[in-house]
């Protein structure tokens, strides 16, 4: 007989750090792609448990405001379905080109989180072309170099997820080295 005190379940929290493509290509051809990644972004959100302890945490790409309050760069927190509002009154001010710097500031927050089970997904629908916000090298990322960055993250502490659509670069996934990318093949 196996006592009570003997069964002890851990609970599994999961921290997600979203980079979300806030580029100009975002808001072209009457802000479909816009319109359809903050929608996906707030279906992903509401399925977290935040009374678990999950967490999400938005990096965007380009400064943004949220329902009138204006975010700089820094990462918009969502700890509770209230805060999903978040997401649906996001705006950008200025978007520009695809950097690579908000998914190292990503990477970098998610190493200091203590949740069970660490995931950085990266929403795009560009091609990355610069690494950082204020570099005006316009020179892109090859496929095969960002897939190697990505790679470089991903570990069994966290994986790392590529969501590409649009004219985003498809990219190969990789289970064993804890990368994994899918790319939308919808042009409507």
């Amino acid at each position: 007989q196996v006592e009570a005190a003997e069964i002890t379940k851990t609970k599994k929290t999961y921290e997600v750090a979203v980079v979300f493509d806030n580029s100009g290509s975002m808001y072209m051809d009457g802000n479909k792609a816009w319109c359809r990644a903050k929608y996906a972004m707030e279906i992903f959100a509401s399925m977290l448990n935040y009374e678990n302890g999950d967490k999400l945490k938005i990096f965007p790409m380009w400064e943004v405001t949220t329902d009138g309050t204006k975010n700089s760069y820094a990462p918009i927190d969502i700890t509770s379905s209230k805060d999903i509002d978040k997401i649906t009154n996001m705006y950008t001010e200025n978007p520009n080109n695809t950097p690579f710097e908000p998914i190292k500031e990503a990477h970098e927050y998610l190493k200091t989180s203590a949740a069970s089970e660490k995931w950085l997904i990266v929403l795009t629908d560009g091609i990355f072309n610069m690494e950082t916000r204020t570099q005006s090298n316009t020179q892109n990322i090859t496929a095969s170099e960002l897939r190697q960055k990505l790679i470089a993250l991903a570990s069994s502490e966290i994986k790392v997820q590529y969501l590409g659509f649009g004219k985003a670069t498809e990219l190969q996934s990789s289970a064993a080295k804890y990368f994994y990318a899918k790319k939308s093949t919808d042009t409507s």
